[in-house]
């Protein structure tokens, strides 16, 4: 068995980022703010002729249940094969993996002021000198969060990082090797 990498890690982010209340809170378009109970990861998926389609995995969900819905999400998305969001955008995670670049820097672009879904972005993972390093950026609309709030997000992603691997591992044994392959968002 292997596991699936991007959605292994869009678990631990998507967790990680529920954790802290300031990145559920969405401006709305009265200028009020609003705070969300469970933020989903709303990402793209890209077909085999490289257009994209986006792909949403609802629900606070144990790992091996989000996992089995992410897949299922992915294929059925897929298989529409349109560019439509299922459920209230305001809501999500916008989350994207470039599992092609290690980058040191990433720009989101903004639609207006009130824009407030925050952006999740990871990319390629490279092992140098015995050290694996991935990097992952966070963006925020600066209303809603500081960089005490960021901070707190990395601190969880490195605690549900850590829960994944321990719960891989038994006797220091990995049960299944965590693998990435494909693109973002392949059924993987």
């Amino acid at each position: 068995m292997t596991l699936p990498f991007f959605l292994s890690f869009l678990y631990a982010v998507t967790r990680a980022a529920n954790a802290v209340p300031q990145l559920r809170r969405r401006i709305l378009e009265d200028g009020t703010v609003a705070e969300f109970d469970w933020c989903p990861p709303s990402y793209t998926a890209m077909k085999p002729d490289g257009v994209y389609v986006y792909c949403t995995v609802e629900g606070d969900l144990p790992y091996d249940a989000f996992i089995a819905l992410g897949q299922r999400r992915q294929r059925e998305v897929l298989e529409r094969g349109t560019l439509t969001e299922d459920g209230d955008a305001r809501s999500f995670f916008f989350v994207s993996s470039l599992p092609w670049l290690h980058y040191s820097q990433l720009e989101h672009p903004m639609v207006s002021p009130d824009d407030s879904n925050p952006r999740i972005s990871w990319g390629k993972y490279v092992t140098a000198n015995g050290r694996t390093t991935l990097p992952v950026s966070l963006f925020v609309n600066h209303a809603l969060a500081d960089g005490l709030h960021i901070s707190r997000f990395f601190r969880n992603l490195e605690t549900e990082l850590a829960a994944l691997v321990e719960n891989w591992c038994e006797d220091n044994t990995p049960k299944a090797p965590l693998v990435a392959r494909g693109a973002v968002g392949e059924a993987d």
